[in-house]
C-alpha cells in the first residue's frame, strides 16, 4: 500500500483526510502501475526542412539568398545594384564608401606590420635559441608563417 500511496503523491493528488482513507476513493483510476499518459518515452519535436543546399553551387545573384525564386532574386539583386549606384552618386554615400576603403587599406597595412613584426621576432628567437628544445620551438614558430623559411639548426 505504501508504494501505491507514493504513486498517488507523485501524481499530485493531495488528499484532505488521511492517506489511507482517501486511497480507496482514488482507486477508481485506471492503473497506478503505469503512468497516465502511457509509458515514458523520450520525445523530441522536430521538423524536416529538406536536404541542405549544395555548398559548392555558386549563387546566381551575389548577396541574395537562394531561398527566393529566380524571378524574385533578379528583382532583389537589381534593387541592390540601384541602391549601390545611388550611394555612389550622392556625396554622403560616396564619402562613406571612400572612407570605408581608406579604413580597409589602413587595417591591411596594420595587419602587414603586425605580421612582419611577428616574423622578425620568430627569426630573432631562432637566432637567440641555445638549447635544442628552444631551437625546436623557435623552428616550429618560424615554420608557422607561410612565406618565412629558416634553415633547420639540427640538419648541420
Amino acid at each position: 500500500a505504501g508504494s501505491k500511496l507514493n504513486q498517488v503523491l507523485c501524481l499530485g493528488l493531495w488528499p484532505t483526510a488521511s492517506l489511507e482513507e482517501n486511497f480507496e476513493e482514488m482507486s477508481s483510476f485506471p492503473n497506478f502501475n503505469t503512468p497516465i499518459g502511457g509509458a515514458a518515452k523520450p520525445s523530441f519535436t522536430t521538423c524536416n526542412m529538406g536536404t541542405l543546399p549544395d555548398p559548392n553551387k555558386i549563387q546566381p545573384y551575389p548577396g541574395v539568398e537562394r531561398r527566393y525564386l529566380p524571378h524574385e532574386a533578379v528583382i532583389i539583386y537589381e534593387n541592390k545594384l540601384l541602391a549601390e549606384r545611388k550611394a555612389y552618386q550622392q556625396m554622403s554615400g560616396a564619402h562613406k564608401i571612400k572612407q570605408q576603403r581608406q579604413e580597409r587599406r589602413e587595417m591591411e597595412r596594420l595587419q602587414d606590420q603586425i605580421k612582419e613584426f611577428r616574423q622578425s621576432k620568430a627569426l630573432e628567437a631562432l637566432a637567440m635559441a641555445k638549447t635544442p628544445y628552444e631551437k625546436a620551438a623557435a623552428m616550429k614558430r618560424v615554420n608557422s608563417f607561410p612565406g618565412l623559411t629558416a634553415k633547420d639548426p639540427f640538419s648541420a
